[in-house]
């Protein structure tokens, strides 16, 4: 629901439609954003130019590659596949399709990133030549849902969100990596 706030600001950018496996939610978000609840994936891209797809990781890449081959437009948050196979189909996708694809990382907007930019943008840290990071998060009370089964984020299946430690120094440094 952060990036209704963040589309509902663009020019031209109307919300229409909102899809969840659960109706419940789709229905509750749908009514707050003032658009169609939709539960079956394919009926929801039947519905839009774009997509914001924020799922859960392990959906990622069919959801892309199956938006990406109608000709829809594709936002997806960070991972966008867990495996390497997934990876490879999804780059065939992009370039088999007319449709724009775009990776959403946000991590490099952090207030403490921006800040380190600024004061290595100021000299203070002189040259720099050598970067490591980390990214820790608890999200513990994500790895089950409200009836105690496993989650997806309980799960090893879904990969390691490497672009939360790297977009961040890239940011810090230019993009300048080695």
């Amino acid at each position: 629901m952060q990036i209704a706030t963040v589309l509902r600001a663009l020019d031209g950018a109307l919300i229409v439609a909102y899809c969840d496996v659960d109706l419940a939610r789709a229905e509750q978000a749908a009514s707050a954003l003032d658009a169609r609840p939709f539960t079956d994936f394919a009926d929801f891209l039947a519905s839009a130019d774009a997509v914001v797809i924020a799922s859960p990781i392990p959906a990622h890449a069919a959801q892309v590659e199956a938006a990406l081959a109608t000709g829809i437009h594709v936002l997806c948050e960070v991972l966008p596949c867990s495996t390497i196979a997934e990876a490879r189909s999804l780059v065939r996708a992009v370039r088999g399709s007319r449709a724009t694809y775009m990776l959403a990382e946000n991590f490099c907007f952090l207030g403490e990133v921006e800040l380190v930019q600024q004061l290595r943008a100021e000299g203070l840290f002189g040259e720099v030549y050598y970067t490591e990071s980390d990214h820790l998060l608890d999200i513990c009370d994500l790895w089950r849902t409200s009836n105690g089964l496993l989650a997806w984020r309980g799960t090893r299946d879904h990969g390691v969100s490497c672009t939360h430690r790297l977009d961040p120094l890239l940011a810090i440094v230019d993009d300048r990596i080695a």
